[in-house]
């Protein structure tokens, strides 16, 4: 099953206040979307030049184009927000971007999946790039194997449908957080 390729990036509707980093990531991450249409789900590949790419490795891969070194897993990224102290944790009763865990979302943080239990071990991430303008629909960025956007199922990098988990399902969004910057670090020109 190959990634359906993304005609063009989405026009978003981004808070005017949002920090100019952020800005430049989710700018960044759509480009790179466009860029690479059909590139598939590789597990351990981190950049285009690897013929694909996995979820940490897309995430990896993007937030290196905005001069960020993160940790290359799932897991190792999620204790890296964690550590930072600006992990948002994720009831379980939270559903729906309605309820009030999601208030601090914004676009450019990571988004991390794990499966339901108590001592989480995160097995998916992803790059919250907010909201498209033309209906407000929510849209991530990052590589998966057998998401979809607006319907259309995807296999690789690229651009997808932000859905929380329903209450039994066998995975749980568990948090979302921002990158952590270098110290002095500009916003990058998309």
């Amino acid at each position: 099953m190959l990634l359906a390729a993304q005609a063009e990036s989405p026009a978003m509707k981004l808070p005017k206040d949002l920090d100019p980093k952020r800005r430049a990531l989710v700018e960044v991450s759509l480009k790179e979307s466009e860029a690479h249409p059909g590139l598939p789900y590789k597990f351990a590949g981190a950049s285009p030049e690897d013929d694909g790419m996995d979820c940490s490795g897309a995430v990896f891969y993007l937030l290196g184009k905005v001069g960020i070194d993160p940790p290359r897993t799932a897991d190792g990224q999620y204790r890296w927000v964690l550590d930072s102290g600006n992990l948002t944790r994720v009831p379980e009763d939270a559903v729906t971007l309605d309820h009030p865990a999601f208030e601090k979302l914004k676009p450019g943080d990571l988004l991390f999946w794990a499966p339901a239990s108590d001592d989480p071990h995160i097995s998916h991430v992803q790059l919250f790039l907010g909201f498209e303008e033309k209906d407000h629909h929510p849209i991530m960025a990052g590589a998966s194997d057998g998401r979809s956007y607006r319907g259309v199922k995807r296999n690789g990098f690229g651009l997808v449908d932000f859905r929380i988990p329903k209450a039994d399902a066998p995975k749980r969004l568990i948090g979302y957080g921002p990158p952590v910057w270098p110290a002095g670090k500009k916003a990058p020109k998309p």
